[in-house]
């Protein structure tokens, strides 16, 4: 059966610790679903940014926000709310990526500055959807939970 739920994740990763499983992890109150409620997010988020697994890779056209621009970048643009990483700004007039040097850029607060007049944002997006996920991300997020989880549950067992 392939696993497609935040809880079917988190009990993989409570089974690996030998801790009792979790009905649902938004409704469950029980400490252990309380513990993966506060790891699983932030696991998820910190494994999606280590790697640029195929599908968590978007592609946007940036949109300009206005402004001032206090930087010595020409453009300044709106970051995707759901973005988790810029991998690289393409000039989005050109069909094919050009082969040349890439295209500086700096990200501060929830804007993008660049000197592309055109940019398009290649970058790792925040997936929640976990049915998008992929086999040999569910089992690396389920070792990572466990691993976060592992003083909290190995602690509050011999409480």
């Amino acid at each position: 059966m392939a696993v497609t739920t935040s809880t079917q994740i988190c009990n993989m990763a409570l089974s690996r610790l030998g801790a009792e499983t979790i009905s649902n992890l938004t409704d469950d109150e029980s400490i252990n679903a309380g513990y993966c409620k506060f790891v699983y997010p932030r696991a998820r988020n910190w494994l999606l940014r280590k790697h640029e697994w195929s599908f968590s890779i978007r592609r946007e056209t940036l949109a300009l926000p206005g402004g001032a621009n206090l930087t010595p970048y020409t453009y300044k643009y709106q970051r995707p709310a759901n973005m988790l990483k810029l991998i690289e700004l393409i000039d989005s007039t050109y069909a094919e990526p050009l082969v040349a040097a890439p295209n500086p850029w700096i990200q501060e607060d929830q804007y993008i500055y660049a000197n592309l007049q055109n940019a398009l944002a290649k970058y790792i997006w925040e997936v929640t959807i976990t049915q998008r996920f992929d086999e040999t991300f569910v089992q690396v997020l389920a070792l990572l939970i466990a691993h976060r989880l592992a003083m909290w549950i190995v602690v509050s067992d011999k409480i």
